[in-house]
């Protein structure tokens, strides 16, 4: 049975093409034999539980003195300490007993010891660990949990003092080897009316996401079974849009593959993987709905996310600051190489900018002007776009509408003007059957729309004012990037909130060999943004 790319549950490496980080794997069982205390949080989907689960069976079949037991945590944060503790008392025996029956080839009871000891506080926890380390004196057992933050907060800080406590034991009398907890939140962060963790002997593990050369070997894997090839330029089509996250990288894989009949015969070409993208940002899905619960989760975030987005230098990536701390945590934010926070990937900027600015304005009827049908009118007679044209239109909308721009609520100012554009674009692209998709390759105030209408990509950029040497820089920046989108012809659109600007200012250029079409486009200044 030929395998295939998993985005549900755990991988199963007889069923499923997978990544076998194996630089991870070994650093964590090394930290494993050494008996560390270790804490992997990352966000959902990113392959936690894959990974430890691969990890362990490496770890048996190495070395089967090592007795790994999985729990999980998953729903238990309504248990009471009652509840808890009698769950993992079923649980953790239940654990016990399936590896032993992997050493002994049968069902064997625990010893009596064991069996009748009940975990009904952390005291009786600490004491089941002493008598494993009495009855099975050769056995070094090393405990994962999974969905770690699923634990009841009024359990939280004793279960931790006692996993500290048996940590501080000497190695050789140490029942508990090695701890594993597995989430998304940090200790601190499921603790945070303590000042010190009780859990600080505990070292981070990081569990990056695909590097460019993993992503290759997920796709060769496929390759060697049937013997259809990527074109090169899919894999780091695949990598520039997902950044190497597991999810994205499988659902991509998984829509080339599966989803749009090609046939064996043929090569996946860089032309399939623009219709896998955007068939990927067009159809829902769980991990997109968990994306814009956590992003809308507060105001603030959503706040933070578009100063995020829009503001020049940029926003400090200070994890001591809650909402950074918290987005990052859900996997909707990193830092930069300059230490700037930026959106996690191309895709995720995609679905959020979709989620943040309302696309309903109250401006929808005065998009075009009243002698015309619609949006239609802009396509000739030879099925192009006349993209110049759309934009001419648009700054004439603004001009229209005058202070009514700033209606769009809860969007800062200095986003009004790519927030209508954005909402502009998806009305026209919705009429005249075309895609549209936002990316901002640098982040902090520059944002690129791509609009593919039949076989032809049409790129806008656009930015505010901030004088005319980032003005002409600006262009460079398009003209390179239309290079690598194989584009030859470009739309630069710069909003100027100073107020001084009467007239719009549309010109064109030859920047390396790209032609440049920019607009300089003034918005009102509103008396007081009609507070």
């Amino acid at each position: 049975m030929r395998r295939y790319f998993n985005t549900e549950g755990p991988i199963d490496a007889k069923r499923h093409y997978f990544v076998a980080r194996e630089a991870e794997v070994c650093e964590f069982l090394r930290r494993v034999r050494e008996g560390r205390y270790i804490v992997i949080f990352a966000p959902r989907q990113t392959g936690k539980t894959s990974f430890f689960r691969m990890a362990l069976q490496r770890l048996v079949d190495e070395a089967p003195s090592f007795l790994p037991v999985q729990l999980t945590f998953e729903n238990y944060s309504d248990f009471t300490k009652r509840q808890f503790y009698e769950t993992l008392d079923y649980r953790l025996k239940q654990g016990l007993r399936e590896q032993l029956t992997r050493l002994v080839g049968a069902t064997p009871t625990l010893p009596t010891r064991l069996e009748r000891c009940q975990i009904q506080n952390p005291e009786m926890l600490q004491r089941f660990f002493d008598a494993f380390a009495e009855e099975l004196p050769e056995q070094k057992m090393v405990l994962v949990i999974d969905e770690f933050d699923g634990i009841p907060s009024a359990v939280l800080p004793n279960f931790l003092h006692t996993l500290r406590v048996i940590y501080h034991l000497p190695l050789e009398k140490r029942a508990l080897w090695s701890v594993g907890l597995v989430g998304i939140k940090s200790v601190t962060q499921l603790n945070p009316e303590r000042s010190i963790s009780p859990f600080n002997i505990a070292r981070d593990f990081e569990l990056p996401n695909f590097t460019v050369e993993q992503v290759q070997d997920l796709m060769s894997q496929y390759t060697a079974e049937t013997g259809q090839p990527f074109e090169t330029a899919v894999v780091a089509r695949i990598h520039e849009k997902t950044t190497g996250q597991p999810f994205l990288v499988n659902r991509l894989l998984q829509i080339l593959t599966e989803e749009l009949d090609i046939p064996l015969s043929a090569p996946i070409t860089e032309k399939h993987f623009e219709v896998a993208y955007q068939r990927l940002l067009a159809i829902d899905n769980v991990h997109f709905q968990h994306l814009r619960t956590n992003a809308l989760r507060q105001r603030s975030f959503r706040q933070l996310l578009l100063r995020i987005i829009t503001e020049e230098p940029g926003v400090p990536f200070d994890f001591n600051r809650q909402e950074i701390q918290e987005l990052s945590t859900y996997g909707l934010i990193r830092p930069n190489e300059q230490g700037f926070a930026i959106i996690q990937n191309p895709t995720y900027q995609n679905i959020l900018l979709r989620a943040l600015p309302p696309l309903q304005n109250g401006l929808e009827d005065r998009y075009l002007p009243p002698s015309m049908a619609g949006f239609t009118a802009f396509v000739t007679p030879a099925g192009f776009l006349d993209m110049e044209a759309v934009l001419l239109e648009f700054s004439a909308f603004l001009q229209r509408v005058g202070f009514e721009v700033f209606r769009v609520q809860e969007t800062p100012k200095e986003f009004v003007g790519q927030s209508l554009l954005m909402s502009y674009l998806d009305l026209l692209a919705r009429q005249i059957g075309a895609h549209v998709y936002r990316e901002i390759p640098t982040g902090r105030g520059r944002m690129d729309v791509i609009l593919i209408h039949g076989v032809q990509k049409y790129v806008v950029e656009t930015k505010l004012w901030r004088g005319e040497a980032s003005w002409e820089a600006g262009k460079r920046q398009l003209a390179a990037y239309l290079t690598t989108e194989g584009v030859s012809e470009g739309y630069y659109v710069v909003f100027d909130l100073r107020g001084q600007l009467k007239e719009i200012r549309h010109t064109q250029d030859v920047t390396s060999d790209k032609r440049i079409v920019s607009f300089q486009i003034p918005l009102p200044v509103s008396p007081a943004t009609e507070e």
